[in-house]
């Protein structure tokens, strides 16, 4: 592992090494914090430990994104979760989860039964003679389907 003391006009310099797609260089002062430098010549901070017996490696960021001194940052946080048995990975995932629950729970409230009824009779229309279609919509109402 080649180890460097990571600054901003040293991280510009790293080049990937000749007959390799990618090389990764090491934070001296920060651990688990790399840089992943391609044949194309993108940087990208990495993070790497071990977590329950295997390796784990996640991307911070492209470094025109993510300024040194937080991508360091980042690197401590990550490194606190891991030594306390969290995978940061799964923790993402989990608020993903929960920020996408919480949408579709506040979207629900936002429909209203005359749009639902719509959508419905809309389904059902080729089952259905076109006798209903007055005495059905002028029920629907504007009420939120939550209340």
């Amino acid at each position: 592992m080649k180890r460097k003391n990571f600054s901003a006009t040293a991280i510009k310099d790293f080049k990937c090494e000749q007959g390799k797609t990618q090389t990764l260089f090491w934070d001296a002062k920060s651990p688990g914090l790399g840089l992943r430098v391609t044949i194309n010549g993108n940087k990208s901070y990495i993070f790497e430990t071990k977590l329950h017996g295997k390796t784990l490696r996640m991307t911070i960021g492209n470094i025109k994104s993510w300024p040194l001194g937080n991508a360091q940052k980042e690197a401590m946080h990550l490194r606190v979760l891991t030594d306390q048995g969290i995978d940061p990975r799964q923790l993402a995932a989990d608020k993903k989860a929960a920020d996408e629950a919480k949408r579709k729970k506040e979207q629900l409230g936002k429909v209203s039964f005359g749009e639902v009824w719509i959508e419905y009779i809309d389904e059902r229309k080729p089952l259905w003679s076109e006798q209903w279609n007055g005495l059905l919509h002028p029920a629907r109402g504007t009420v939120a389907i939550s209340t």
